[in-house]
Formats: structure tokens, sequence, C-alpha cells
């Protein structure tokens, strides 16, 4: 069982010259970082600076502006993702996955948090099953927000979207995991969802088997079969084509609002 510390991030910052926050700079775990300026990624919009002469910004549960609460072992920071500009400020936003581990079983959560300049928060928001935006409850044991990628604009409101992984979703009794995709709203909250998973209800059809880890890892590979909406590669390591826990990974092409 993995053990979890402190949930701290720090964001660093060349301090001279100034440089892009979409400079190919990102600290992240099973996650995706998708460069602003991607012609590839639509929604996602241009770079923006980060303020200038900051060495490092850390946000935690008493530092950085941040005012949510974490509890112990919270693992606040286990995966990450530039979202893009939210609220319109000029200032690229982000998604941070963590969950407390307990005693037969663990809470997972997503923070979207609106960034300052300078690195640190503005305002959060805390996505999971018991928040807004989630009639659908997510299993304690999912692991919901174990990855993480942003996805450009999928609905079409100019306000960028994220996947969240959960690789040990339970459906029909089975640990099969699931992707879930977070339409969000310009102050970070969730405003619909679409969840993929392999339950003939879902546009997903592919073959996945108990315990393949579907969604443990995510990236957006931007636009790959020319329909102009962000496609969606999925991890799923404990898939047994080829061997016992080979691995393979799912190339979803999404429609507008998400669907496969």
């Amino acid at each position: 069982m993995r053990q979890y510390h402190r949930a701290t991030i720090r964001l660093f910052h060349a301090p001279l010259p100034p440089v892009y926050a979409n400079e190919n700079t990102a600290i992240a775990t099973r996650s995706t970082c998708i460069p602003e300026s991607s012609p590839e990624v639509p929604g996602v919009p241009g770079p923006r600076r980060l303020q200038t002469g900051v060495a490092i910004s850390k946000i935690s549960a008493s530092s950085g502006g941040f005012t949510g609460i974490l509890e112990d072992q919270a693992a606040f920071g286990a995966s990450l993702a530039w979202l893009g500009d939210l609220d319109g400020d000029g200032v690229t936003d982000l998604a941070v996955g963590g969950g407390e581990r307990r005693m037969g079983g663990s809470t997972q959560s997503l923070w979207i948090l609106l960034l300052n300049s300078n690195g640190t928060t503005k305002s959060q928001t805390k996505a999971s099953s018991e928040a807004a935006g989630f009639p659908e409850a997510t299993d304690a044991s999912a692991q919901f927000g174990d990855a993480l990628a942003a996805v450009g604009d999928l609905d079409g409101d100019s306000v960028p979207d994220v996947a969240v992984g959960a690789p040990f979703e339970v459906t029909d009794r089975t640990t099969r995991g699931a992707v879930w995709l977070l339409f969000l709203n310009s102050n970070g909250s969730v405003k619909s969802y679409t969840k993929i998973i392999n339950d003939g209800n879902s546009g997903f059809s592919g073959d996945v088997e108990s315990l393949d880890v579907f969604g443990g890892a995510l990236a957006c590979p931007g636009d790959v079969n020319g329909d102009s909406v962000p496609d969606l590669a999925v991890g799923a390591s404990g898939d047994q084509d080829g061997g016992a826990s080979a691995g393979a990974v799912w190339i979803l092409f999404l429609g507008t609002g998400g669907a496969v």
C-alpha cells in the first residue's frame, strides 16, 4: 500500500528571464500537461505569463492561499493537470487529485484551483461524489482522481474541461475502472459529466475486464481523427493481453459533449 505524508504542491517559476507557464514545465504524477498554445486542443487559450521574480509558490493546507480542508493522509497533489484559463483572468488554472486513505477504503476527491499570477490560490472548488454536479456516487475505493488530463473545451462553452480516472471503479460487481469527463463552470465547479465505462450505455464497447486498471493513466493527444474534437488516451496497466498485467492503452475518439 502506498504511503502518503505531507499534502503539498510547489509551483516553481524561473526568477529571470520570464517564462511561459506552458513552456514544457510541469510537476505531475500519472497526469498530463497540455501546452496552452497547442493548436490541436480546441478551447485551450494561448500562453499566459506567470508573475516573474517568484522562485517558489507552495500550495498546502497552511500556505499558498488554499483554504480547503485537508485531513491526515489527504494525498493532495497525487495527480495534477494544467487546465487552461477557466475564469478569464489571463492565468492558467490547475486540477489537483487526492484522497484520504482510511482503514477499509478511501475517499477520493478532485480540487479545481483558480490561481493568481504569483502561483497562489485565488479560490478552490472541491469536486467529489458528495459535491454538486455528481448525481451519481463514486465507489469509496474507486481511486477517483488517480489520473487527470486536460481535454480542452469539449462542450463548446469556452471553459476548459478535465478527464478524471477512477481505475478501481466497480461496475456490475466487477472492478473494471472508469473515466469521468467533467464539464466545468468558469468558477471551477462541475456543471455536468459523462462517465466512460464498459457498461453498454456510455458508447464505449471495449473489452475491459476485472482489474485491468482502466483509467489509471490519462493523456490528451489532441485531435487524432481530424473531427476538431480532442481525443483521449486511457491506460489499462492490468490488461492481460499478451501476458499477466502486460498492459494496454485505449485511444478514445470523443465527440462533442464527450460521447465516445
